[in-house]
């Protein structure tokens, strides 16, 4: 199965159909957003249904998937885009069909679509090399890896971390896509330390990333010498960073990005907004404050959060 249903025991409700970039459900991030997309769609009373494939760079996979969303004629689309250029072509035949589409965790460059439910990626990227400037000299040397390059979440992150790291930009040795599960993140952080045994210092800029490239640094045995920066916060992650392999993560809110896009939506639907932007936000958690009563709450929120 690549669809999941929330079935509100009614036909009368519109139906909106969510279609993340994985259903990969090692996934915390994309599995929480869809538990949030699941409580809007309960509290705003509206049919759900999920559709997707279980890579991020499956991005022709997940064209199809958006097709197949449009035959279904839903009332709203919710669409997390692979590909910030090779998802347009679709969403304009989403467009053209009278279907609504809110853009989720992604954007697209163009602007199309009924407005977007996002973190500011960039904002991340800077809040992470921000911090970790605390911690650089001059004999630093950085690599960075992502998911996939086409998407606009990674190149909005990789920016905004050349933009916090000033003036050791020039110490990145090496960027490197491809790290879009575990396992692939895992290998691709042990062959960028074999290539280039001066980097010292590694940003993870998705879940599958950060977690692939901890447990290599922790394999290999590492953490005393690698400085590691993350984004988002599995449960695999929080014990990361509480065992110092993590120097910081910057979490999102999937849940509420979720909620929030099912709430756009409806609002959309009833003529009360268009072309909205609504930024979810992220935090930085360090080994200082993650156990703050506040952090605490957002590492591991409580259902309905």
């Amino acid at each position: 199965m690549n669809s999941y249903q929330v079935d509100n025991n009614s036909g009368s409700e519109p139906l909106f159909v969510l279609i993340p970039k994985t259903l990969n459900p090692e996934n915390d991030f994309w599995a929480t957003l869809i538990g949030g997309a699941k409580m809007g769609a309960n509290d705003f009373e509206v049919e759900l249904v999920v559709l997707g494939v279980y890579s991020e760079d499956d991005i022709e996979g997940q064209n199809q998937k958006i097709l197949e969303a449009i035959g279904m004629e839903p009332a709203v689309i919710l669409l997390a885009a692979s590909s910030a250029t090779e998802t347009i072509p679709y969403i304009r035949k989403a467009v053209e069909a009278g279907i609504e589409v809110i853009l989720v965790d992604s954007g697209v460059d163009e602007e199309i679509g009924s407005g977007i439910v996002s973190t500011n990626n960039v904002e991340i990227g800077q809040k992470l090399s921000d911090y970790a400037r605390g911690f650089l000299n001059e004999d630093s040397r950085i690599g960075i890896i992502g998911p996939v390059q086409e998407a606009a979440t990674a190149i909005e992150r990789e920016r905004g971390i050349r933009e916090g790291l000033r003036e050791y930009e020039e110490n990145i040795v090496t960027v490197v896509y491809g790290g879009f599960d575990y396992a692939r993140a895992y290998e691709l952080t042990r062959q960028m330390i074999t290539e280039h045994p001066e980097i010292n210092v590694i940003f993870g800029m998705n879940e599958d990333s950060a977690v692939g490239a901890a447990r290599a640094i922790q394999g290999l045995e590492m953490a005393e010498e690698m400085m590691l920066f993350g984004v988002d916060n599995s449960l695999e992650q929080v014990q990361f960073l509480e065992r110092g392999v993590f120097q910081a993560i910057v979490i999102q809110k999937p849940a509420n990005m979720g909620y929030l896009s099912v709430e756009l939506g409806v609002q959309v639907l009833a003529g009360r907004s268009q072309n909205e932007r609504i930024d979810t936000g992220s935090v930085l958690i360090n080994q200082d404050n993650m156990h703050l009563r506040e952090s605490q709450q957002l590492l591991f929120p409580l259902p309905g959060q």
